[in-house]
Order: structure tokens, then C-alpha cells, then sequence
């Protein structure tokens, strides 16, 4: 519905993440990344995941999906170990380096910060 439009989907040919629009090369780097992680971590490849949202973060920190990249890590870390405390600290992360982004306001604790 939208000129270009970049699906990711599964083998089974459901849709797991998209993007319409334009993207610079910097910007389609990054959503070829949060793409792959849609696709790998309903299949528990957390290593897989973690491993490239860290080489998105290396390389693109101010990208604006920075912090979607980093939730994203969070996400994986947390289904790898079941550990509440280790999402709380990538979330943690996340509003010390993005506060205004909209992952900073996913805080799901009472506690807020």
C-alpha cells in the first residue's frame, strides 16, 4: 500500500515485521537487523539475536531504531534466561541513552523512573 514497503516473513509466509517508506542505507542496515530478530527469536535463536542487535548498536548507536535495537536485545536476553532482573537493566539502559525515545516509556515496573 506503500512505495517501497519491506516485509519480513516467516516460512510459513506471516508477516513478523515491516517497514513502509523510503529508507536511507543507514536506516535499512538497522531494519534488516530488527527484521532477522523478528524472524529468529519466536524460533529461540536468542544468541543469534543478541549477537546482532549488539553489531547494530556497535554500528549505528545514534540511529533512531537504536532503542529498538537494544529492547530488542533485552527481549532475547530475557527469553534466553527468564531473568526479570537482566530486562529491567536493558531497560534501565535504555532510559539513561534514550529517554524521549518510545521504548523509554515501555517501563512496565511500578517503580518508575
Amino acid at each position: 500500500y506503500w512505495t517501497p514497503s519491506f516485509y519480513f516473513l516467516n516460512t510459513r509466509g506471516n508477516v513478523q515485521y515491516y517497514q513502509n517508506g523510503y529508507l536511507n542505507p543507514e536506516d535499512f542496515r538497522v531494519l534488516l537487523r530488527l527484521g532477522k530478530a523478528a524472524i529468529n527469536l519466536p524460533r529461540g535463536k536468542y544468541f543469534d539475536v543478541i549477537d546482532l542487535m549488539d553489531d547494530g548498536l556497535k554500528n549505528f548507536p545514534d540511529n533512531p531504531k537504536a532503542p529498538s535495537l537494544l529492547f530488542t536485545r533485552g527481549m532475547a536476553e530475557y527469553l534466553l534466561g527468564k531473568e526479570k532482573s537482566a530486562f529491567r537493566g536493558t531497560m534501565t539502559e535504555i532510559i539513561a541513552q534514550y529517554p524521549n525515545s518510545q521504548e523509554a516509556r515501555m517501563w512496565p515496573w511500578q517503580d518508575q523512573q
